[in-house]
């Protein structure tokens, strides 16, 4: 990993957001959440190398993060809960701390059929935009428009109020590709 420490608060926004940039390919190609470290004035911070087998970065798991046992998860950190054909989507505790405070969310309108590692909408937290991609295919059934009034609520409560969409699963044989939360847990040590 590279480390790279700023000194002065004038700079390290600027120089994070063209450092991210130029480092961006050395984070998985996925289209999925681009998991920036954050510079801070006099701290370091680390850009994350690929994992050993390419997927997604290796980071650090804080004794603080969540992970519930009974939720599927997706390499694009959401987690999923599956109730026979249908499914509640969100975006994983770990994520939300990630990218911090949301801002602005933008979800595909209901009804709309979208296929696995689709794009169903993006997120805006206050210095990157991240797009949201499907777990498997389906049909979006409902928004949750309490995070689209509040975007915040995700980070106040990514498991509860913080849900994103529920869906329709289309091809259920798509729900073995995701990971239980002991896989999940490994892949954000």
């Amino acid at each position: 990993m590279k480390k790279v420490k700023f000194l002065s608060k004038r700079c390290s926004a600027y120089v994070a957001k063209i450092v991210f940039m130029c480092f961006s390919f050395l984070l998985p190609q996925t289209n999925s959440f681009s998991l920036p470290n954050k510079a801070i004035e006099g701290k370091e911070f680390y850009i994350a190398e690929k994992s050993n087998n390419g997927d997604i970065p290796r980071n650090h798991l804080p004794e603080s993060e969540t992970v519930p046992s009974t939720l599927k998860y997706s390499k694009d950190h959401l987690w999923v809960d599956i109730k026979g054909d249908e499914a509640i989507v969100g975006i994983t505790d770990y994520a939300q701390k990630t990218l911090d405070t949301f801002v602005h969310i933008e979800i595909s309108e209901e009804d709309t059929t979208i296929d696995r590692n689709q794009a169903f909408g993006k997120i805006e937290a206050q210095k990157v935009v991240s797009t949201l991609n499907m777990p498997f295919a389906g049909k979006i059934l409902e928004v949750n428009e309490l995070v689209v009034d509040n975007p915040e609520t995700i980070n106040n409560d990514p498991y509860g109020k913080g849900w994103i969409i529920r869906i329709k699963i289309a091809r259920p044989e798509e729900i073995s590709l995701l990971m239980d939360s002991e896989q999940y847990r490994d892949i954000i040590k």
